[in-house]
């Protein structure tokens, strides 16, 4: 054979290997591809699992009773239903002015709050779930909802009636819905801006609500005081001092620290 017919075969050779693995590198990376692609729908189906409620949660009422403990969370606690609607309520102005109501310290309406929160708590203490059923997540949501309960709605001091911490004023943490009650006005009442005699007339009601607030909580103290139920002395003092640093330009300017 010639040295142009070794030649010959030797290019045709590499053309034909090149060909193959052309072929074979394409074969490969659509085999690659597909599997990917598997891989990941089959990622996307097992964080779809374990986001999916379990069987029994759902069959024992526990899924069900979690939505009705969010609901009576807003419904006894009115000065925080803006959280339900969200930091941008702009969507659910309406639903926002129906629902929403000022801070109500009255024996009377934390008497309600407790009583609801302690029925709710009797309710699923009494309900029969088998836990080691449950997903983790749904384990630890029991845990949280029944201390949640137990604290009467996560607000174990003021909100909690027979505790009686209602009469005694603020603590050196002021942790009381009281001392929030700035930020209350602040985050609602912007939403409540008038734009006409009836929105006006409106806004001055809730402005009248937050004025029964603070005599109610000033009522209750002076209960407290009277029945012997109060704080030491250092304790008011230290409680005085962290509700004017909660409402700092009232406490010094009086009612020209409102602006």
């Amino acid at each position: 054979m010639s040295k142009k017919s070794y030649a010959l075969a030797a290019v045709v050779s590499l053309a034909v290997v090149g060909l193959v693995l052309v072929i074979v590198g394409a074969v490969l990376i659509s085999r690659s591809a597909n599997l990917q692609c598997s891989s990941s729908a089959e990622a996307q189906s097992s964080v779809t699992d374990q986001c999916k409620i379990s069987d029994e949660a759902s069959t024992s009422g526990f899924a069900q009773f979690l939505t009705r403990v969010q609901e009576a969370y807003h419904e006894y606690n009115t000065h925080n239903f803006i959280y339900k609607v969200g930091f941008d309520p702009s969507q659910n102005l309406k639903q926002l002015k129906k629902k929403y109501r000022a801070y109500n310290p009255s024996p009377e309406n934390l008497k309600n709050i407790t009583d609801k929160a302690f029925a709710l708590l009797d309710e699923i203490q009494n309900m029969k779930i088998e836990i080691a059923k449950l997903k983790p997540t749904e384990k630890k949501a029991l845990a949280q909802v029944k201390h949640f309960l137990q604290h009467v709605f996560g607000w174990p001091y003021d909100s909690n009636y027979y505790a009686g911490d209602f009469l005694l004023g603020p603590n050196l943490f002021c942790w009381q819905p009281i001392c929030d009650l700035g930020t209350d006005i602040r985050v609602n009442l912007k939403y409540f801006a008038p734009s006409n005699v009836k929105e006006m007339e409106f806004l001055r009601e809730k402005l009248q609500e937050y004025n029964k607030t603070i005599t109610q909580y000033i009522a209750n103290l002076r209960y407290g005081v009277k029945a012997g139920f109060v704080r030491s002395v250092d304790e008011c003092k230290a409680g005085l001092t962290s509700i004017k640093r909660s409402s700092l330009k009232v406490s010094l300017k009086g009612e020209q620290g409102i602006f």
